[in-house]
């Protein structure tokens, strides 16, 4: 965003970025098609030809003093949408994308790993073209199976704190897929 005039912020610890992306790969390439942004100072110029949407809020309902009250909070965690971007994207490199996560392998910070998904597919692009679809749900399953219970470190696959923090925020294919980055 920032490379476009945007300024996001982050709004809360689940989303130290300021925003989020969704894209989708079309016969043209690789195309940013949503792009979730926070700015705490309300700026939110056009991007790419495109205003936001209009915020959404959600009715929720809460009990104070045995008195039924209701109150509407932000969408997306405050988040502004900008929908039909249709920005496509020149990137060149690798990119996994996990199906149906198997709760037993979730690890509270960071990432997950990519083994933790049941579907695992990795794509490569070159200049926002997709030269490449690789399923690797298999290996992923075969190193489900590899992994001891027994060891403590199981989830961190290495034995030291201060690395597992570093790991968890890591998006290397060297420190998160290792296995696939032969």
């Amino acid at each position: 965003p920032k490379d476009y005039g945007l300024e996001p912020h982050m709004s809360s610890t689940g989303c130290y970025r300021g925003y989020w992306c969704e894209y989708e790969i079309t016969d043209n390439g690789l195309s940013l098609e949503k792009l979730y942004l926070f700015n705490k100072d309300g700026n939110y110029p056009a991007f790419n030809g495109k205003s936001i949407e209009p915020a959404e809020y959600k009715e929720y309902q809460y009990i104070k003093n045995g008195k039924k009250l209701k109150d509407y909070f932000p969408k997306y965690f405050g988040h502004r949408l900008y929908s039909n971007v249709h920005l496509l994207i020149p990137y060149t490199g690798k990119l996994l994308l996990g199906k149906d996560f198997l709760q037993q392998y979730y690890i509270h910070m960071g990432y997950q790993r990519p083994f933790a998904y049941e579907t695992l597919m990795e794509f490569v692009f070159e200049k926002g073209i997709l030269l490449d679809t690789l399923d690797h749900s298999e290996t992923a399953r075969e190193l489900r199976k590899a992994i001891n219970p027994e060891d403590p470190f199981w989830k961190f696959g290495i034995s030291s704190i201060t690395q597992f923090v570093e790991d968890s925020f890591s998006l290397d294919y060297k420190t998160k897929a290792w296995w696939l980055s032969g």
